[in-house]
């Protein structure tokens, strides 16, 4: 049985109304992306260091610990990179898990996190002093 393939649409120019739509999509996008919080997780293979903080803009906040943070945990242990991130509608909800994350409990999920992303199931001493 043979598969049915359609042809091809030709490509029509967009008018004002689409072009509109278009942008308002756009602008949905970037303020729903701009209203989310993340809570995020570093690791530094360097140094076997993990850094659990949160933010509105992961991937600006990844940079600024890499390279233009002038001072600071994050400066001592670099390069960093991101081994997760969890989004939440609120920065209250997003302050709430960095909290729990950096308890007891929650490190242990944080040694988890780790080992998942080495990929061999062992956590380094120095990660686990952290």
């Amino acid at each position: 049985m043979s598969a049915v393939r359609s042809r091809p649409t030709p490509q029509t120019q967009k008018s004002e109304h689409d072009l509109g739509r278009d942008r308002f999509f756009f602008n949905q996008n970037l303020v729903t992306r701009l209203l989310m919080w993340y809570v995020y997780i570093l690791y530094s293979a360097s140094s076997g260091k993990t850094y659990t903080g949160f933010s509105n803009d992961v991937q600006r906040r990844l940079t600024e610990h890499n390279v233009t943070e002038s001072k600071g945990f994050t400066l001592r242990y670099r390069p960093w990179v991101l081994i997760r991130s969890e989004i939440y509608s609120t920065k209250t909800e997003a302050m709430e898990r960095e909290k729990f994350l950096k308890s007891g409990r929650g490190r242990e999920q944080v040694k988890k996190y780790i080992s998942d992303f080495l990929h061999n199931g062992a956590v380094s001493a120095a990660a686990e002093k952290d």
